[in-house]
Protein backbone atom coordinates (compact mmCIF):
# COMPACT_ATOMS: atom_id res chain seq x y z
CA UNK A 1 0.00 0.00 0.00
CA UNK A 2 3.13 2.90 0.81
CA UNK A 3 4.74 1.18 -2.15
CA UNK A 4 1.75 2.21 -4.59
CA UNK A 5 1.28 5.83 -2.63
CA UNK A 6 5.02 6.43 -3.35
CA UNK A 7 4.36 5.74 -6.51
CA UNK A 8 1.22 8.22 -6.88
CA UNK A 9 3.40 10.93 -5.21
CA UNK A 10 6.09 10.67 -7.55
CA UNK A 11 3.79 10.39 -10.93
CA UNK A 12 1.53 13.62 -9.42
CA UNK A 13 4.83 15.57 -7.88
CA UNK A 14 3.13 15.53 -4.12
CA UNK A 15 5.48 16.98 -1.86
CA UNK A 16 3.69 16.74 1.77
CA UNK A 17 3.87 19.78 3.95
CA UNK A 18 3.70 19.90 7.75
CA UNK A 19 0.48 21.53 8.50
CA UNK A 20 2.00 24.78 9.91
CA UNK A 21 3.52 24.92 6.32
CA UNK A 22 0.91 24.51 4.79
CA UNK A 23 -1.48 27.50 6.31
CA UNK A 24 1.50 29.80 6.41
CA UNK A 25 1.69 29.32 2.40
CA UNK A 26 -2.06 30.21 2.11
CA UNK A 27 -1.92 32.85 4.54
CA UNK A 28 0.24 34.74 2.40
CA UNK A 29 -2.22 35.56 0.03
CA UNK A 30 -4.53 36.18 3.02
CA UNK A 31 -5.91 40.30 2.02
CA UNK A 32 -8.50 42.76 3.37
CA UNK A 33 -11.61 42.70 1.17
CA UNK A 34 -12.15 45.96 2.12
CA UNK A 35 -15.31 47.20 4.09
CA UNK A 36 -19.00 47.59 4.70
CA UNK A 37 -21.75 49.54 6.83
CA UNK A 38 -24.07 47.30 8.41
CA UNK A 39 -27.00 47.88 10.95
CA UNK A 40 -25.52 47.48 15.09
CA UNK A 41 -28.16 44.59 15.31
CA UNK A 42 -25.68 42.65 12.24
CA UNK A 43 -22.61 43.57 13.57
CA UNK A 44 -21.85 40.92 16.40
CA UNK A 45 -19.31 38.73 15.62
CA UNK A 46 -17.76 41.27 12.81
CA UNK A 47 -14.12 42.90 12.52
CA UNK A 48 -14.21 46.80 13.36
CA UNK A 49 -12.81 48.53 10.33
CA UNK A 50 -12.25 51.45 11.74
CA UNK A 51 -11.89 52.87 15.90
CA UNK A 52 -14.09 54.70 16.92
CA UNK A 53 -14.05 57.28 19.22
CA UNK A 54 -16.30 58.98 22.25
CA UNK A 55 -19.15 61.23 20.89
CA UNK A 56 -19.63 62.85 23.52
CA UNK A 57 -18.35 61.73 27.58
CA UNK A 58 -19.41 59.45 29.37
CA UNK A 59 -22.18 59.81 31.60
CA UNK A 60 -23.04 62.96 29.91
CA UNK A 61 -24.26 64.22 33.20
CA UNK A 62 -23.84 63.81 36.89
CA UNK A 63 -25.77 60.83 37.80
CA UNK A 64 -27.06 60.04 40.93
CA UNK A 65 -25.84 55.99 42.01
CA UNK A 66 -28.46 55.54 44.88
CA UNK A 67 -32.16 56.51 45.74
CA UNK A 68 -32.04 59.23 48.06
CA UNK A 69 -31.93 63.16 48.21
CA UNK A 70 -29.82 65.28 46.37
CA UNK A 71 -28.14 68.65 48.12
CA UNK A 72 -25.75 70.32 49.17
CA UNK A 73 -22.87 68.88 51.82
CA UNK A 74 -22.32 71.96 52.99
CA UNK A 75 -25.69 72.28 54.73
CA UNK A 76 -24.98 68.91 56.39
CA UNK A 77 -22.40 70.54 58.40
CA UNK A 78 -23.99 71.39 61.68
CA UNK A 79 -25.35 67.68 61.83
CA UNK A 80 -25.50 65.69 65.12
CA UNK A 81 -27.66 62.94 66.73
CA UNK A 82 -29.69 65.19 69.10
CA UNK A 83 -30.65 67.92 66.47
CA UNK A 84 -30.49 66.84 62.68
CA UNK A 85 -30.57 69.40 60.31
CA UNK A 86 -33.69 69.68 58.05
CA UNK A 87 -33.90 70.73 54.38
CA UNK A 88 -36.90 71.60 52.23
CA UNK A 89 -37.30 68.88 49.59
CA UNK A 90 -38.23 71.20 46.31
CA UNK A 91 -37.93 68.70 43.61
CA UNK A 92 -39.17 64.79 42.67
CA UNK A 93 -36.36 63.81 39.70
CA UNK A 94 -37.06 60.08 38.72
CA UNK A 95 -34.57 58.50 35.81
CA UNK A 96 -34.68 60.05 32.52
CA UNK A 97 -36.21 63.45 33.90
CA UNK A 98 -34.50 66.79 34.35
CA UNK A 99 -34.44 69.03 37.43
CA UNK A 100 -37.07 71.82 37.48
CA UNK A 101 -35.39 73.98 39.91
CA UNK A 102 -31.94 74.56 41.25
CA UNK A 103 -30.62 73.31 44.71
CA UNK A 104 -29.32 76.02 46.98
CA UNK A 105 -29.22 76.71 50.72
CA UNK A 106 -31.39 74.26 52.95
CA UNK A 107 -33.01 72.65 49.90
CA UNK A 108 -33.06 69.33 48.88
CA UNK A 109 -34.66 67.00 45.55
CA UNK A 110 -36.05 63.45 45.65
CA UNK A 111 -33.83 61.50 43.37
CA UNK A 112 -33.43 58.27 41.75
CA UNK A 113 -31.02 56.09 40.64
CA UNK A 114 -29.34 57.03 37.32
CA UNK A 115 -31.03 60.19 37.24
CA UNK A 116 -29.31 64.06 36.62
CA UNK A 117 -27.88 65.24 39.39
CA UNK A 118 -29.90 68.34 40.00
CA UNK A 119 -27.40 71.99 39.23
CA UNK A 120 -26.15 73.12 42.96
CA UNK A 121 -26.26 69.37 44.40
CA UNK A 122 -22.50 68.10 45.29
CA UNK A 123 -23.91 64.76 47.17
CA UNK A 124 -26.54 61.79 47.03
CA UNK A 125 -27.88 60.94 50.67
CA UNK A 126 -29.52 57.12 50.34
CA UNK A 127 -32.29 57.66 51.61
CA UNK A 128 -32.35 55.07 54.31
CA UNK A 129 -30.05 57.11 56.19
CA UNK A 130 -32.56 60.03 56.30
CA UNK A 131 -35.83 61.13 58.09
CA UNK A 132 -38.50 62.93 56.29
CA UNK A 133 -41.71 64.85 57.87
CA UNK A 134 -44.71 67.37 56.73
CA UNK A 135 -44.72 71.05 57.93
CA UNK A 136 -47.23 73.88 56.62
CA UNK A 137 -47.82 72.03 53.90
CA UNK A 138 -44.00 70.97 52.67
CA UNK A 139 -41.90 68.19 52.81
CA UNK A 140 -38.39 68.13 54.41
CA UNK A 141 -35.60 66.00 54.60
CA UNK A 142 -33.82 65.36 57.88
CA UNK A 143 -30.00 64.12 58.50
CA UNK A 144 -28.11 63.60 61.78
CA UNK A 145 -24.97 62.80 60.33
CA UNK A 146 -22.56 65.31 58.22
CA UNK A 147 -21.78 64.20 54.60
CA UNK A 148 -19.40 64.46 52.14
CA UNK A 149 -18.85 66.10 48.67
CA UNK A 150 -19.25 63.63 45.60
CA UNK A 151 -20.88 61.09 47.97
CA UNK A 152 -22.99 58.29 45.39
CA UNK A 153 -22.53 60.87 42.46
CA UNK A 154 -20.85 59.63 38.88
CA UNK A 155 -19.61 62.68 37.42
CA UNK A 156 -19.53 63.59 34.03
CA UNK A 157 -17.04 61.90 31.79
CA UNK A 158 -16.12 59.27 34.96
CA UNK A 159 -16.12 56.20 32.54
CA UNK A 160 -14.81 58.20 28.97
CA UNK A 161 -14.21 61.27 28.63
CA UNK A 162 -14.98 62.81 25.02
CA UNK A 163 -12.72 61.29 22.09
CA UNK A 164 -11.26 58.75 24.00
CA UNK A 165 -11.00 55.35 22.19
CA UNK A 166 -14.13 53.48 22.81
CA UNK A 167 -13.27 50.96 20.76
CA UNK A 168 -9.97 49.37 18.54
CA UNK A 169 -10.27 48.71 14.70
CA UNK A 170 -9.56 44.87 14.44
CA UNK A 171 -11.85 44.42 17.19
CA UNK A 172 -14.31 41.50 17.19
CA UNK A 173 -17.29 42.70 17.88
CA UNK A 174 -18.84 40.93 21.25
CA UNK A 175 -22.20 41.14 22.52
CA UNK A 176 -20.92 43.44 25.71
CA UNK A 177 -19.44 45.47 22.55
CA UNK A 178 -23.06 46.30 21.19
CA UNK A 179 -24.13 47.72 24.29
CA UNK A 180 -21.22 50.32 24.38
CA UNK A 181 -21.87 51.01 20.73
CA UNK A 182 -25.55 51.44 21.94
CA UNK A 183 -24.96 53.60 24.44
CA UNK A 184 -22.70 55.72 22.29
CA UNK A 185 -25.53 55.75 19.44
CA UNK A 186 -23.64 54.38 16.47
CA UNK A 187 -26.75 52.74 14.92
CA UNK A 188 -24.23 51.63 11.76
CA UNK A 189 -21.01 50.44 12.33
CA UNK A 190 -18.35 49.93 9.36
CA UNK A 191 -16.36 46.39 9.59
CA UNK A 192 -14.68 44.56 7.33
CA UNK A 193 -16.46 42.39 4.82
CA UNK A 194 -16.56 38.69 4.86
CA UNK A 195 -14.98 36.80 2.30
CA UNK A 196 -17.37 35.30 0.35
CA UNK A 197 -16.62 31.30 -0.49
CA UNK A 198 -18.11 29.23 -2.91
CA UNK A 199 -18.55 25.28 -2.14
CA UNK A 200 -18.45 22.83 -4.48
CA UNK A 201 -18.53 19.04 -3.82
CA UNK A 202 -17.15 16.48 -6.80
CA UNK A 203 -18.05 12.91 -7.82
CA UNK A 204 -20.91 11.29 -9.44
CA UNK A 205 -21.36 9.17 -7.00
CA UNK A 206 -23.29 12.16 -4.32
CA UNK A 207 -26.70 12.55 -3.70
CA UNK A 208 -28.42 15.40 -2.26
CA UNK A 209 -29.05 15.11 1.71
CA UNK A 210 -32.74 14.90 0.81
CA UNK A 211 -32.03 12.28 -1.58
CA UNK A 212 -33.38 8.10 -0.90
CA UNK A 213 -30.28 6.39 -1.16
CA UNK A 214 -29.46 4.10 -4.28
CA UNK A 215 -27.18 1.41 -5.09
CA UNK A 216 -23.57 2.62 -5.30
CA UNK A 217 -24.35 6.41 -4.22
CA UNK A 218 -23.81 7.95 -1.37
CA UNK A 219 -25.28 11.42 -0.01
CA UNK A 220 -22.95 14.68 0.59
CA UNK A 221 -22.02 15.01 3.76
CA UNK A 222 -19.10 17.48 3.11
CA UNK A 223 -20.17 20.17 1.97
CA UNK A 224 -22.44 21.22 4.70
CA UNK A 225 -19.46 20.64 7.34
CA UNK A 226 -17.72 23.45 4.99
CA UNK A 227 -20.65 25.42 4.71
CA UNK A 228 -20.64 25.26 8.70
CA UNK A 229 -16.77 25.80 9.06
CA UNK A 230 -17.13 28.55 6.63
CA UNK A 231 -19.81 30.46 8.64
CA UNK A 232 -17.78 29.65 12.54
CA UNK A 233 -14.54 31.07 10.72
CA UNK A 234 -16.64 34.22 9.98
CA UNK A 235 -17.05 33.71 6.14
CA UNK A 236 -20.31 33.97 3.77
CA UNK A 237 -20.43 30.50 2.10
CA UNK A 238 -22.41 30.35 -0.67
CA UNK A 239 -23.22 26.51 -2.05
CA UNK A 240 -22.66 25.40 -5.58
CA UNK A 241 -23.70 21.81 -5.46
CA UNK A 242 -22.27 18.98 -6.68
CA UNK A 243 -19.82 19.01 -10.12
CA UNK A 244 -19.64 15.57 -12.05
CA UNK A 245 -16.85 13.54 -12.88
CA UNK A 246 -15.99 15.75 -15.95
CA UNK A 247 -13.28 17.65 -16.05
CA UNK A 248 -14.54 20.43 -18.72
CA UNK A 249 -17.40 20.97 -16.52
CA UNK A 250 -15.12 21.57 -13.65
CA UNK A 251 -13.16 23.85 -15.32
CA UNK A 252 -16.27 26.05 -16.31
CA UNK A 253 -18.26 26.15 -12.89
CA UNK A 254 -14.90 26.67 -10.95
CA UNK A 255 -13.39 29.26 -13.32
CA UNK A 256 -17.08 31.09 -12.64
CA UNK A 257 -16.54 30.66 -9.36
CA UNK A 258 -13.03 32.04 -9.03
CA UNK A 259 -14.53 35.30 -10.91
CA UNK A 260 -17.50 35.66 -8.79
CA UNK A 261 -16.24 34.71 -5.54
CA UNK A 262 -12.93 35.37 -3.00
CA UNK A 263 -12.29 31.66 -1.53
CA UNK A 264 -12.99 28.49 -3.74
CA UNK A 265 -13.46 24.92 -1.64
CA UNK A 266 -13.81 21.60 -3.48
CA UNK A 267 -13.97 18.64 -1.57
CA UNK A 268 -13.56 15.17 -3.64
CA UNK A 269 -11.78 14.35 -6.78
CA UNK A 270 -8.34 15.52 -5.79
CA UNK A 271 -6.42 12.06 -4.99
CA UNK A 272 -4.76 9.73 -7.27
CA UNK A 273 -7.99 7.95 -9.15
CA UNK A 274 -8.78 7.73 -12.86
CA UNK A 275 -12.12 10.07 -11.72
CA UNK A 276 -10.11 12.47 -9.39
CA UNK A 277 -10.62 15.29 -12.18
CA UNK A 278 -9.80 18.06 -9.71
CA UNK A 279 -6.29 16.49 -9.19
CA UNK A 280 -6.20 16.98 -12.61
CA UNK A 281 -7.69 20.94 -12.85
CA UNK A 282 -5.23 22.03 -10.03
CA UNK A 283 -2.60 21.06 -11.96
CA UNK A 284 -3.08 22.28 -14.82
CA UNK A 285 -0.15 25.34 -15.34
CA UNK A 286 -3.22 28.74 -15.02
CA UNK A 287 -2.30 29.01 -11.65
CA UNK A 288 0.22 28.40 -9.06
CA UNK A 289 0.48 25.28 -6.76
CA UNK A 290 1.28 26.11 -3.53
CA UNK A 291 1.12 22.43 -2.07
CA UNK A 292 -0.93 19.22 -2.92
CA UNK A 293 -0.27 16.85 -0.03
CA UNK A 294 -0.29 17.96 3.92
CA UNK A 295 0.99 15.61 6.67
CA UNK A 296 -2.38 14.50 8.53
CA UNK A 297 -5.05 12.16 8.73
CA UNK A 298 -7.28 12.21 7.20
CA UNK A 299 -6.64 14.74 4.33
CA UNK A 300 -3.38 14.67 3.15
CA UNK A 301 -4.28 14.73 -0.46
CA UNK A 302 -5.72 18.39 0.34
CA UNK A 303 -4.32 20.52 -2.21
CA UNK A 304 -4.29 24.33 -3.02
CA UNK A 305 -3.95 26.69 -5.85
CA UNK A 306 -3.73 30.21 -6.77
CA UNK A 307 -5.23 31.66 -9.70
CA UNK A 308 -5.34 35.46 -10.45
CA UNK A 309 -3.00 36.16 -8.06
CA UNK A 310 -2.40 39.85 -9.51
CA UNK A 311 -5.73 40.83 -7.57
CA UNK A 312 -4.44 42.41 -4.34
CA UNK A 313 -7.39 42.26 -2.29
CA UNK A 314 -8.74 38.94 -3.35
CA UNK A 315 -7.19 36.26 -3.16
CA UNK A 316 -8.33 32.88 -5.33
CA UNK A 317 -6.84 29.66 -3.31
CA UNK A 318 -8.72 26.53 -4.08
CA UNK A 319 -8.24 24.47 -1.06
CA UNK A 320 -9.25 20.08 -1.71
CA UNK A 321 -10.33 19.11 2.17
CA UNK A 322 -11.13 15.20 2.22
CA UNK A 323 -12.94 12.90 4.31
Amino acid sequence: MDRHRDKADQKFQRKALQVQEAQSRVMEYAKPLGTEEVPLSQCCGRVLAEQLRAPHPFPAFNRSGMDGYALRAADTLSCNAGEPVWLEVIDNIPCGAVASAEIKEGTAARIMTGAQVPQGADTVVMIEITESREYDGKTYVGLRKPQQPGSNITPVGFELQEGELVLPAGRTIAAGDIAVLAAFGFPVVKVQRRPKVAVFATGTELLEIDEPLQPGKIRNSNSPMLEALVREAGGEAVMLGTIADDLELARSRVQMALENYDLVITTGGVSVGDYDIMGDLVREKSGEMLFNKVTMRPGSVTTAAVRGASCCLHCRVIPEPAL
